[in-house]
């Protein structure tokens, strides 16, 4: 499978105030969509959850995913990128949390952190995108 870009006129659907939608298969064989915050590392997706959600625990590395994100100022205009998750990782998932609080609730850190919290950051890698407008 070749890698797929994002292309650049779509990026800002990552990086502003968007909810995505992720779609995952759950282990009992069922869709599961979600709505999340988003972000872009280079031209990959970024998840970040905890370990223990439905979509956490659907997002090992190998898995087939789908996020789709539609501009709320102009819904002809969208982007849905299938992907695989390349990477997982806990360390920094916490600090890229507080960020994305920042931009999506104007605070930081996450207000809602728990101690035992296992946040988990996803890396997912585009296969196929398909942006319209």
């Amino acid at each position: 499978m070749a890698d797929a870009t994002i292309p650049a006129n779509m990026r800002d659907l990552f990086t502003g105030k968007h909810l995505a939608t992720v779609c995952v298969i759950t282990p009992s064989g069922f869709p599961s969509a979600s709505p999340v915050w988003i972000d872009l590392e280079g031209n990959n997706v970024l998840v970040n959850t905890l370990a223990t959600r439905v979509k956490g625990k659907a997002m090992q590395v190998g898995a087939k995913v789908a996020v789709m994100i539609v501009d709320p100022a102009n819904g002809q205009r969208y982007v849905s990128v299938q992907g695989v998750v390349s990477e997982h990782r806990a360390d920094g998932a916490r600090a890229h949390a507080d960020k994305l609080s920042q931009r999506y609730m104007g605070v930081s850190p996450f207000p809602y952190h728990q101690p035992s919290d296992q946040r988990v950051l996803y890396v997912i890698k585009p296969v196929h995108v398909k942006a319209q407008g």
